[in-house]
């Protein structure tokens, strides 16, 4: 199985300049999959990100080695383990594990390796890149936004992820009762009551 380098410039197309960097000492075999994973988890890369960047390069063997590189599609090595401990370098946060009052890098990174945002504000390219959300647009005066959403997304007890779920964070976000660090771009711009699901796939 080849290194997918579609599927791998899909990737580096949503990461910064540095996460650029390990992605590619990981695929030309200069980095093994634990040291790509800390390193990764400390620039605050995703821990579904990093799958996708082992599962395009075939995983990795214990010599370091890109499972497709010429070495090891040889000899067939570069079989990826299920199961483990994955221990990630994180600064400590500075409050309780709530996404609606997180404010520092600690918590910031923590809450990365999880989940997702809606889009991705690609800072090399200084545009916003599809994330959850596949593509959007406005009314025309920027009064509403539409948002169509990524099908197959799963949380981790197997459970879809639909536009209900955005709406109630949205919701949770820009309520003031929830003291949401959020409030400060919302207020006046976005009311609780004003977020609401068009169907399952769109908000």
């Amino acid at each position: 199985m080849g290194i997918d380098d579609r599927k791998l410039d899909q990737i580096r197309s949503q990461r910064s300049e540095i996460e650029n960097h390990y992605v590619d000492e990981f695929v030309t075999g200069r980095l093994d999959r634990r040291s790509f994973l800390r390193r990764g988890a400390v620039l605050g890369m995703s821990a579904s990100a990093m799958g996708a960047v082992v599962a395009a390069c075939g995983g990795a063997n214990s010599t370091g080695k890109a499972a497709n590189s010429a070495t090891s599609s040889a000899s067939g090595g570069g079989k990826v383990t299920k199961g483990g401990t994955l221990r990630l370098a994180n600064p400590t946060p500075a409050t309780a594990m709530n996404p609606l009052i997180i404010d520092d890098s600690g918590g910031g990174c923590m809450l990365t390796q999880p989940g997702e945002f809606l889009t991705f504000d690609n800072n090399i390219k200084l545009q916003l890149q599809p994330q959850l959300a596949t593509k959007w647009a406005h009314n025309g005066d920027g009064t509403v936004w539409t948002f169509t959403l990524r099908s197959g997304v799963k949380f981790h007890n197997g459970k879809p992820m639909t536009a209900d779920d955005v709406v109630y964070t949205f919701q949770q976000l820009a309520d003031p009762k929830n003291a949401s660090n959020a409030l400060s771009t919302f207020v006046g711009v976005l009311k609780p009551e004003g977020v609401r699901a068009k169907d399952a796939q769109t908000v």
